[in-house]
């Protein structure tokens, strides 16, 4: 056929145009599939995998019940592994984790190139370290690092390899992957609490109480739950005291208040920071040891009233037979006022909130005070 014949040329634009429809309308099938996938990867199977491990891991935890005169543990689902061998748990308590392992496999499988697989991936391991299958979790883990490098969900995957290998006491691991971790370019601020949190439980493991404060100090300011602040700061107080700084360690049980902690966490809080104030009194500060004086300036008057908050920054002390201590319990409206003011804290009738208000007024507890002083 002749190239200036009319049919050619129809024949050529014909062809030209269906090979154009065809193409278009392949992006538009292909376009399609995709939101197909990631729709039905994400809600089918993702999101039913991932909240049924996270029941189990709040399970986990209000199933354990902290024992605040015992060192706390930065994880409590840590401690609720660590109570038994590192194997696999019983198929009843497995259960949950089972059927995650197998509602994210099958978007593993069926719906592979959606934007989920990675996640899917991730929730395996996350199911298998829960079940305590360690060596399991690692598996999953290290494909989601390695494959998904310098992603979100690759980075994550460090931060519960180095749980993994402490749980197995594999510690030169761990250090390896903290290692990667630390020296990432790319890794998301987001993360840096729960990879700081994951590197204090490395060193408290090793009973390495130094770095263990350092990280978890770190971790403290970054972290978005304020139960988890008081908690780490609690924790903080006591490794202080373990290692004898226990200036530094009334300090911080005073901290964990302002974290509004449950009601054990908040009294034994308070009750350690008053045990360990230190006895020794200084030009700033004033002690508290038994029955009632009151100083004021230089000059002290036995039991003398104050009736204002100037005169309550003044300073006073309590000295003398353990036990004796009248004075705070038959406080008026007008110096409880006064204590109030100076404070900044509601000067109330029971123990714990007065301990409070003196201390934020300058005075310290010597360690041999009786704290049925002020009941």
């Amino acid at each position: 056929m002749k190239k200036n014949n009319p049919l050619y040329r129809i024949l050529l634009v014909t062809l030209f145009l269906g090979s154009f429809t065809a193409c278009k309308t392949s992006k538009k099938q292909s376009l399609i599939q995709k939101a197909y996938h990631n729709i039905t990867a994400h809600y089918n199977g993702y999101f039913n995998a991932k909240l049924k491990i996270d029941q189990v891991a709040a399970q986990s935890e209000v199933s354990i019940k902290d024992q605040y005169d015992q060192l706390l543990p930065i994880y409590k689902k840590a401690a609720a592994a660590s109570t038994g061998e590192n194997t696999k748990g019983s198929k009843a308590g497995n259960q949950p984790l089972d059927e995650a392992i197998k509602k994210a496999s099958f978007v593993i499988q069926r719906h592979e190139k959606s934007n989920w697989t990675d996640d899917c991936y991730f929730e395996i391991g996350r199911a298998n370290y829960y079940k305590k299958d360690y060596f399991g979790a690692i598996e999953s883990f290290q494909y989601v690092a390695g494959k998904y490098k310098n992603t979100f969900t690759g980075n994550k995957s460090y931060i519960w390899l180095i749980n993994c290998y402490v749980e197995l006491n594999k510690f030169q691991q761990a250090e390896s992957v903290i290692n990667i971790a630390l020296g990432s370019e790319t890794f998301p601020k987001k993360l840096l609490p729960d990879l700081f949190t994951s590197i204090a439980n490395y060193h408290f493991v090793r009973k390495n109480y130094e770095k263990t404060i350092e990280y978890l100090e770190k971790t403290i300011p970054l972290e978005r739950k304020k139960s988890n602040q008081a908690r780490y700061t609690y924790l903080t107080a006591q490794l202080y005291e373990k290692i004898n700084e226990t200036g530094k360690a009334a300090i911080a049980y005073q901290k964990v208040l302002k974290y509004n902690p449950n009601y054990d966490m908040a009294f034994n809080a308070r009750i350690n920071s008053a045990r360990l104030f230190e006895s020794k009194s200084n030009a700033s500060k004033k002690e508290i040891e038994g029955s009632a004086y009151m100083n004021l300036g230089t000059q002290n008057v036995p039991n003398q009233r104050k009736t204002s908050a100037q005169d309550f920054n003044q300073g006073f002390s309590v000295n003398g037979t353990k036990g004796s201590v009248s004075y705070f319990t038959s406080l008026n409206s007008t110096e409880n006022k006064g204590i109030s003011e100076a404070s900044g804290t509601d000067f109330e009738t029971d123990y714990f909130s007065r301990v409070n208000a003196l201390q934020k007024i300058g005075i310290q507890f010597n360690s041999n005070f009786s704290l049925q002083a002020f009941t």
